[in-house]
Formats: structure tokens, C-alpha cells, sequence
């Protein structure tokens, strides 16, 4: 059993997208589960890893896409 890296992107940044946005549920109706500095810095900490990881992801696909017509004699 393989694990497929582009499954793997995907499940991390939907990850992290849901648990930001619990955090921001939480913040939003007063249930204080860290203070306002720390979550701030924690949702631009997030927002830095899930653009980082979409990057990744995105360069991934194209250099797979580009393989693939190299393979089948598309690209020279």
C-alpha cells in the first residue's frame, strides 16, 4: 500500500482549513480557548503553511503533468 502524495496535500490543507475554521467559530462566539494575540498569530501561521502546501501541490500536479506528455512524446 502506497501512500499517494497528492491525496496526502489535499487531506493536510483541508485539514488545516477546517481546524482554522473551527478556531475562528470558537473566537467569534466568545469561547476563549487562547487569547486574541496568540490566535492571531496562529491563523497567520496557518494561513503561511496551507498557501505553502497548496504551492506544493500545484507545482506537483504540473511537473506531473508535464512528465506525462513528455512520456507520450508530446513535449521534446
Amino acid at each position: 500500500m502506497s501512500i499517494n502524495p497528492h491525496r496526502l496535500l489535499l487531506k493536510l490543507i483541508s485539514g488545516l482549513v477546517i481546524l482554522g475554521g473551527i478556531l475562528i467559530v470558537f473566537q467569534i462566539w466568545g469561547i476563549d480557548i487562547i487569547n486574541w494575540y496568540i490566535f492571531l498569530r496562529a491563523m497567520g501561521t496557518l494561513a503561511v503553511i496551507i498557501v505553502i502546501l497548496g504551492f506544493l501541490l500545484v507545482v506537483k500536479t504540473d511537473f506531473g503533468e508535464h512528465k506525462k506528455m513528455t512520456d507520450e512524446n508530446y513535449l521534446d
